[in-house]
């Protein structure tokens, strides 16, 4: 209850606040009417002496003691996956953006974010080797044998000392499986990753002394880009 009806409504507010040039008093009206409610067990005295306190703005009569518990509708999955991928994104930007500034002797102004929707087949290989692994025997398939297959794929064939980023990646999906389930075995997104950059550039200059902000799709792989990923470009505006 702490975490998700304190934290999680305190995180989910400064997030709204940092990312909306403006906000919607509706909401706030919300946000305050279930935060109470959901701290009312916790700690009833505070909670039912700020209701009080509010409730002219938020607009409520009556205690809070005999509220009902909020009708919370379901969550939308594509629009908290577009909300962590800019989460996760703003943080890696900007430390991008201070190891640009040793190279450019100074704060970059300009970044080119470049977005693909193209996966190394390496890559693709791999997260298809896991998938089927933990379905059909309810985990991952030990490295060794995931080595093993690797000896099928081309890329491995060219490029002997590309199995240890092969490792890497297998570690991080590891990883990330802990804390995400089986949306880290997700390649790509499932919302437009371009679209969505290009109408939050306002954000993600937020904070930083950046000025300008392009987003351009590729599909090399020299950009080393793929899709979830984008990579940058910092230079001087």
């Amino acid at each position: 209850a702490i975490v998700n009806g304190f934290y999680g409504m305190l995180s989910a507010r400064d997030f709204y606040r940092e990312y909306s040039p403006t906000m919607h008093a509706g909401l706030i009206k919300k946000w305050i009417k279930v935060q109470c409610i959901l701290l009312a067990p916790i700690c009833p005295h505070f909670c039912e002496d700020l209701w009080s306190e509010v409730s002219s703005f938020i607009e409520t009569t009556g205690m809070l003691v005999e509220s009902k518990w909020p009708d919370i509708p379901s969550p939308d999955s594509v629009v908290i996956e577009e909300l962590n991928y800019l989460r996760k994104l703003a943080n890696t930007m900007r430390s991008q953006a201070s190891k640009a500034k040793k190279k450019l002797k100074t704060d970059p102004t300009a970044v080119r974010i470049q977005v693909s929707t193209k996966t190394p087949e390496w890559k693709s290989h791999i997260m298809s080797v896991m998938k089927e692994s933990l379905e059909k025997s309810g985990e991952f398939l030990d490295n060794k044998s995931l080595a093993q297959s690797f000896k099928s794929i081309e890329a491995f064939k060219k490029n002997k000392k590309l199995a240890k980023a092969a490792m890497s990646y297998v570690a991080q999906i590891k990883s990330d499986y802990k804390s995400e389930g089986k949306n880290a075995l997700k390649l790509g997104t499932s919302f437009d990753e371009k679209a969505l950059l290009e109408t939050s550039t306002e954000f993600l200059m937020r904070g930083t002394v950046l000025k300008k902000i392009e987003v351009v799709m590729v599909e090399d792989d020299k950009s080393q880009a793929e899709p979830g990923k984008p990579s940058f470009s910092f230079s001087l505006q």
